[in-house]
C-alpha cells in the first residue's frame, strides 16, 4: 500500500500542499529520486509558524554577527532552521548595504587608512616638537617652560583640527 502524501510530506520536509501541486503537476511522489529532483527545483520557503530550535535560537540572537551566522548555518540540522538563518543573513547583508549607502558603514581598509593618516601627523608633530623645544626652552625658568610647552600643545592640536579635512579628503560622497 502506497504511503500517503502526508506521510510523503513529513518524510521531505515539506508542506501537504507542495506534495499535493507536484503530485497534479505529473511528478511521481511516490517515487523518491522523482520527487527529490522535483523538490530541488522548487524555490523553499520558511513555513509561516516555523520557529527556530533552541540550539539555533541560542546561536542567533539580536546581535547576530556574521560570524555567529556562519557557526549557526554550520551546526543547523533541520531545513527550517537553515531556511530562518539565511533570511537573517540576507536581512543582515541588506542593512549592511543600506548603511554603507548612507555612509554610516565605513570599509575597515578607509577607515584604517584614515587612522594612518592622523597617527602619522601626531607623530609628525610630536617628533617636530621634540627637536624644537630644547633649543627654546634653555635658560627659561620652569613656570616659563610650562607656559611654553602648553602653548605648543595648543598650537599642534589647533594645527591638527584645521588639517582634519586632509585627513577625509578622500571620503566618497
Amino acid at each position: 500500500m502506497p504511503r500517503p502524501h502526508q506521510q510523503i510530506a513529513e518524510d521531505n520536509g515539506t508542506t501537504l500542499a507542495t506534495i499535493k501541486e507536484l503530485s497534479r503537476d505529473g511528478v511521481n511522489v511516490y517515487n523518491d529520486d522523482e520527487l527529490k529532483t522535483a523538490m530541488s527545483k522548487i524555490r523553499h520557503r520558511v513555513k509561516p509558524d516555523a520557529k527556530l530550535s533552541a540550539s539555533a535560537a541560542s546561536a542567533t540572537s539580536s546581535s547576530t554577527t556574521i560570524e555567529q551566522l556562519k557557526a549557526a548555518a554550520l551546526s543547523a540540522t533541520d531545513l527550517n532552521d537553515a531556511k530562518i538563518i539565511k533570511e537573517k543573513a540576507m536581512a543582515l547583508q541588506s542593512l549592511i548595504k543600506v548603511e554603507k549607502e548612507q555612509a554610516k558603514l565605513i570599509p575597515l581598509a578607509e577607515v584604517d587608512e584614515r587612522d594612518t593618516k592622523i597617527a602619522a601627523a601626531v607623530k609628525g608633530a610630536l617628533m617636530k616638537l621634540g627637536n624644537d623645544q630644547p633649543p627654546a626652552l634653555e635658560g627659561m625658568t620652569v613656570i616659563d617652560i610650562q607656559k611654553r610647552i602648553k602653548k605648543d600643545f595648543s598650537i599642534i592640536l589647533h594645527d591638527l583640527a584645521d588639517a582634519q579635512s586632509e585627513f577625509w579628503k578622500d571620503k566618497k560622497s
